[in-house]
């Protein structure tokens, strides 16, 4: 693997991460009860 895919491959991993987040905030916002009874069960 050359450096210049190592850096593509890792950013594209940031960025899914990235998505991934905000989509679990947006639940988060969108029904905090349920969520918070999920993280604390």
């Amino acid at each position: 693997m050359t450096i210049r895919r190592l850096k593509i491959a890792f950013a594209q991993s940031i960025l899914r991460g990235k998505i991934l987040f905000h989509q679990s905030i947006d639940k988060l916002r969108r029904n905090p009860i349920r969520m918070g009874v999920k993280n604390w069960a």
